[in-house]
């Protein structure tokens, strides 16, 4: 029997248009691209310490080389061979957020920094997050976001934390996340250590030898990775998804206090909020879209369409259009943005225009397109062999959304 994918052909994809813009190389790992508040795109390529910025209007692509650091190439991972292997850089930059100060705020993953960029300027800042006894905590900022007050939260995926910054007092918080169980308490306490000695034996992955996930027989539950993260505009709280524990969490940003509820799906990854306080979350290990209504505390669930029956989708990222409340998610293993309307429960498919794309964050520009990059790794297995910007207008042009609209002359 042969197993026939067929393409949504919604009635949307008329007007709907694709731009991308290659950018890189080969090598090049372009995380997450941020729409900072010029309307430009920012690029965080962690396999080579840059930030790319696209100029829509011009087309034209500006390179920004990170700082350099007293480090060698990896960072603190220096003593892993893969995927960092492929990494040419020491800062590993991988999420971006944006204050109103114009800063732009960028976790650097390998290096454990936050990094400041001042667009104008070009300047850079690198502040260490805190490590503490014995090298714990402060492994792999990950995914950052900003709160009404400037305050700079980010997910710490390596070390079961969240971090919060000032940006006025340039202080940080820790905030110690509950680890569940004693295997991953040994990881969450001891993995600084190990990756320590690990560093004076570079690529050699010697923490796989010292890791209790082998010798213990633990598996992939020694694991926790706090992942995505995000601010609820209602109250402020703050909430994070717990990857391989299937949990989502939130901490009060008065008391620090920290509360952890269990997923109806398997691999919450990258949550965000609508307008209304509603937690849209992807699950990633079960191919599907849950939303959690943080004041009754009820989970809904639906499953991602699917080109076939049978197949897997891996659903990375989400975002929330701020006007129309439609959910886009990206569908990674079907080269796909999903959008999905609450209201009517309908999803409609935009297919990417090349194949083997992985996109992750997805962010909206002022004239209502939806960008992100193409960040597979390595770059080189896409089939334009390097990455590339992504927006897609779901109005199509301006000729067509004044069609659309019906205010068009003859």
């Amino acid at each position: 029997m042969k197993a026939i994918e067929t393409y949504d052909a919604s009635p949307e994809l008329a007007r709907a248009k694709i731009e991308e813009w290659h950018v890189g190389d080969p090598l090049s790992f372009i995380h997450d691209t941020g729409v900072g508040d010029d309307d430009k795109l920012y690029g965080v390529d962690e396999g080579h310490d840059v930030i790319w910025i696209l100029d829509r209007t011009t087309s034209q692509i500006e390179k920004l080389a990170l700082p350099d650091i007293d480090l060698p190439v990896g960072g603190v991972f220096s003593g892993l061979r893969l995927p960092i292997g492929i990494f040419t850089g020491k800062h590993g930059p991988h999420s971006i957020a944006q204050t109103t100060d114009g800063r732009i705020w960028i976790t650097a993953a390998l290096s454990s920094s936050l990094i400041a960029l001042d667009p104008k300027a070009k300047a850079f800042k690198v502040y260490p997050v805190p490590r503490g006894f014995l090298w714990k905590g402060g492994l792999y900022p990950h995914t950052v976001r900003v709160d009404k007050n400037d305050i700079v939260w980010f997910t710490v995926d390596m070390s079961n934390q969240v971090a919060r910054f000032d940006p006025m007092t340039e202080q940080f918080t820790m905030i110690d996340l509950p680890s569940k169980g004693p295997m991953r308490w040994l990881m969450d306490t001891f993995f600084g250590v190990i990756l320590k000695i690990a560093a004076w034996f570079p690529k050699q992955n010697l923490h796989l030898v010292l890791s209790h996930h082998k010798w213990l027989n633990a598996g992939k539950d020694i694991l926790t990775q706090p992942y995505g993260i995000d601010v609820n505009p209602v109250d402020g709280g703050i909430w994070y998804a717990k990857l391989m524990t299937n949990q989502i969490g939130h901490i009060d940003p008065k008391t620090l206090e920290v509360t952890e509820y269990s997923t109806p799906m398997a691999g919450p990854r990258r949550p965000r909020f609508d307008a209304n306080g509603i937690l849209w979350i992807p699950a990633f290990d079960s191919g599907g879209l849950m939303s959690f209504d943080t004041k009754t505390k009820q989970f809904k669930t639906w499953l991602l369409p699917r080109l076939a029956p049978n197949e897997y989708e891996i659903p990375y990222a989400l975002n929330v259009h701020p006007k129309t409340g439609d959910v886009w998610i990206t569908a990674n293993n079907s080269d796909r943005v999903l959008r999905f309307t609450p209201a009517t429960g309908q999803f409609v498919s935009y297919p990417s225009p090349s194949r083997v794309t992985f996109l992750r964050d997805l962010e909206f520009t002022k004239d209502g397109k939806v960008c992100s990059s193409n960040a597979n790794l390595p770059a080189y297995a896409h089939e334009d062999r390097v990455p590339a910007f992504i927006c897609i207008d779901p109005a199509g042009s301006e000729a067509d959304r004044a069609i659309a609209a019906g205010t068009r002359g003859n």
